[in-house]
């Protein structure tokens, strides 16, 4: 046993060995540095969604106070969310749309096509996507200028 230890070969493998462990270990720090996302990126995470009620009734919410408090909490991204909700329910009180909650966004979208409400709630559709499923961060200004903008549909919405 001890010749095969002493050997040149063993040498050779040991030598091969160390060096696969050298690199592992320089991969598993650029790894761990974030240097190599783009070679193994990592898993998605499913991230929990801060709000509860995913699959809520839009006619059972209040959605003033509950904008309000979202707003008061500075929890801009579900003031957005909650804003687009409200529009969804005056357009379908308006019977520009027939709200089902398991309807997608562009569903909705097209049900407005020909309609003038169609170019601005694409807008707003595209601007809630952006905020609520992209993440995209929003600071006060800007959700100042798109808390307008829905304002000004849903007053159009509402005298149809």
């Amino acid at each position: 046993m001890v010749q095969i230890l002493n050997s040149e070969a063993y040498q050779s493998i040991g030598q091969y060995i160390v060096l696969a462990g050298i690199a592992a270990f320089v991969i598993y720090l650029l790894r761990k540095a974030e240097m190599l996302n783009f070679l193994f990126p990592k898993k998605t995470q499913i991230a929990e969604l801060p709000y509860e009620g995913v699959t809520e009734n839009i006619y059972e919410i209040n959605f003033d106070t509950a904008i309000e408090e979202a707003i008061t909490r500075q929890d801009f991204r579900l003031a957005v969310r909650l804003m687009y909700l409200q529009t969804l329910k005056y357009l379908d009180e308006a019977g520009q749309i027939n709200y089902q909650p398991d309807k997608t966004n562009r569903q909705y979208v097209y049900e407005l096509a020909n309609s003038p409400q169609q170019d601005e709630f694409e807008t707003l559709t595209r601007q809630f996507e952006f905020v609520w499923y992209g993440d995209f961060p929003v600071d006060d200004a800007l959700f100042s200028v798109v808390k307008a903008k829905f304002t000004t549909f849903n007053q159009v919405v509402r005298h149809l």
